[in-house]
């Protein structure tokens, strides 16, 4: 005789429909579970991907994704590279050498004058001088710096004129530095010889007219 169909004996025949109603129920389950933990991971993911995303911008060198999180406008890659490259080291025996030099030569501009028609020397010992100067600078070297740029400008004087913008970038630099070094009198005597020697229409003007106000 065959047992109740509400019965859920093994051998039953509404067993059978109750098993396969309780795996279809679990395979529901599990899919509608599976739906819901891809639907989790794909949330998961996209908002991992914005945090990693968000914390590898972070990883990178401040220098090279500041004026990205900064909204600012993209540096040139000379500005770039000066400041992502390490500061070089300071020679120097090298930079006294070239004052040196650099002393010579304006000596001999000086007792010569027909000499100066021949610039390429003192081009080339400019170049020279000013790459010693920010080097110096970035060091923190002030005596250093004051001293080439103190050399700088007399050359730069003779050979370009006193009022040329070359010749008063170096002088500006030298009471910069003077200044920075702790020699408060040098460099206002230095700001007030530069405006003397500024013209009164030229663009740094005012800058000069400024520093020399700070020291009043």
């Amino acid at each position: 005789r065959r047992p109740p169909r509400s019965t859920l004996m093994r051998s039953s025949a509404a067993s059978d429909v109750y098993k396969r109603q309780g795996n279809n129920n679990n395979n529901n389950d599990n899919n509608n579970n599976d739906n819901d933990n891809d639907n989790d991971n794909d949330k998961n993911q996209q908002q991992g991907g914005a945090s990693n995303k968000s914390w590898r911008e972070r990883s990178k060198p401040l220098e090279a994704t500041s004026w990205r999180s900064s909204g600012s406008a993209k540096p040139s890659s000379a500005k770039l590279a000066r400041v992502i490259a390490p500061t070089p080291a300071y020679d120097t025996d090298g930079a006294v050498e070239l004052r040196r030099r650099a002393k010579e030569l304006t000596t001999s501009l000086v007792l010569s004058p027909q000499a100066s028609a021949d610039v390429g020397p003192a081009t080339t010992l400019s170049k020279q001088l000013v790459r010693a100067a920010t080097t110096a600078k970035r060091a923190k070297l002030w005596t250093e710096c004051a001293a080439t740029f103190s050399v700088l400008a007399r050359l730069q004087s003779i050979v370009l004129g006193a009022s040329d913008d070359k010749t008063l970038q170096s002088r500006n630099g030298h009471a910069y530095a003077l200044e920075m070094s702790g020699d408060l009198d040098g460099a206002e005597r230095e700001y007030r010889a530069l405006l003397e020697s500024t013209p009164v229409d030229h663009r740094s003007r005012a800058k000069t007219e400024a520093n020399v106000r700070r020291f009043r």
